[in-house]
């Protein structure tokens, strides 16, 4: 009888605890009702074990990052801004995800490319490179050639064993896999003014960019149309696969399809060096706000974006790199160039940029029907 009476009482608890009065149960039951709802309880922009598994190996704690500028070369912010014509420029939010990162930045402005003593002495005192989007000449420009000897700079530091990396948004990440081939490999893309989630590969998981992303962000930027296109032309998956030696240096972690379902590349990194190319943008998430472009601005884009400048960061804090003197240093700083504000040009992708003289007589001699300013 001793058994029946404790089933019974055991029995009686489960009954009272079933009852709409009991608020224990009913918290309890509303936690993990609100857990699941959620659906990204553990969403991070911190790279898990990344600054744990690194943090020793930070040698600077003031990094600071080469931005390469990319000739004028119209649309409406040539149109609307005559000040713009024979200037080259970057967009100011590329400055501004540096700067999130906990560093500064510099230009390695055009002019370098007639000076490689210059280039590379200015090289050895930074701790890594942006090559931003934009619409630079892809063949014989100061983008081109300045971006050659950051890649190659680069990687001969990786065989030393100290990482410089290397950021490539939009057109900078079509330079890097351009470079890495003789023929042309950039085929017209219907991918303009979209947003996309990724579709990550299988080496995604262990990949530089992506490996110490928690599971939750993963998830995501695979689930959630929040990574930013603005590209008309990008390298095809189709091409990479019909071109061993880009097979041979780099990595494809994610894909997408355009309009058309054409599939290309839209996250990649180098094999040897912490090399990364990003076909689309996270620095607009953060910092572009003209509403005509379809960018995403919700708090998952958001962390995303952070945690692709805290990898960037992480990167260029193991890099010992610095100037000599202090006044060497703030030549060079952003602070020297004023930004102008271009937010209120109708479309643009931009909210200020940051624009230098150019030099190249091929760029300057070029014509370029400028209208009067009103």
């Amino acid at each position: 009888m001793h058994w029946q009476t404790c089933f019974y009482a055991i029995f009686l608890i489960w009954c009272i605890s079933l009852l709409p009065g009991n608020k224990s149960e009913d918290l309890k039951r509303k936690k993990r009702e609100s857990k699941k709802s959620n659906g990204y309880p553990n969403l991070s922009s911190f790279p898990t074990n990344f600054f744990t598994e690194t943090y020793k190996k930070f040698v600077n704690n003031r990094p600071i990052i080469g931005i390469i500028p990319m000739p004028m070369d119209g649309d409406k912010l040539l149109v609307e801004n005559p000040t713009a014509y024979l200037k080259e420029y970057f967009g100011g939010s590329f400055v501004k995800l540096i700067e999130m990162g906990g560093g500064k930045a510099i230009p390695l402005t055009e002019d370098l490319m007639f000076n490689k003593r210059k280039l590379r002495k200015l090289l050895k005192s930074i701790n890594g490179v942006l090559i931003p989007g934009g619409d630079g000449d892809l063949a014989d420009s100061g983008f081109s050639i300045i971006s050659q000897e950051v890649v190659e700079y680069s990687r001969k530091q990786a065989k030393k064993g100290i990482p410089y990396p290397v950021l490539g948004i939009c057109r900078g990440s079509q330079m890097i896999m351009q470079l890495g081939s003789e023929e042309e490999i950039l085929r017209p893309s219907d991918s303009s003014n979209l947003t996309l989630p990724l579709t990550l590969t299988k080496d995604a998981r262990d990949s530089q960019i992506f490996g110490h992303a928690t599971e939750d962000l993963l998830r995501v930027v695979q689930e959630k149309p929040i990574t930013f296109n603005a590209h008309i032309y990008s390298v095809l998956y189709e091409t990479f696969e019909q071109h061993p030696e880009l097979q041979k240096q780099f990595r494809v972690t994610s894909t997408n399809f355009d309009r058309r379902g054409i599939k290309f590349i839209s996250t990649y990194e180098d094999k040897f060096a912490p090399i990364f190319g990003l076909q689309w943008h996270p620095e607009k998430s953060l910092f572009v706000h003209n509403p005509v472009q379809a960018v995403d601005h919700s708090i998952f884009a958001i962390a995303v974006a952070q945690y692709i400048s805290n990898v960037f960061m992480g990167f260029a804090r193991q890099n010992p790199n610095q100037f000599k003197t202090r006044r060497e240093e703030e030549k060079h700083l952003i602070y020297n160039t004023l930004p102008l504000y271009v937010g209120n040009v109708t479309e643009t992708p931009y909210e200020q940029i940051y624009m230098f003289p150019l030099f190249s007589p091929k760029l300057v001699n070029r014509k370029v029907k400028i209208p009067l300013q009103r």
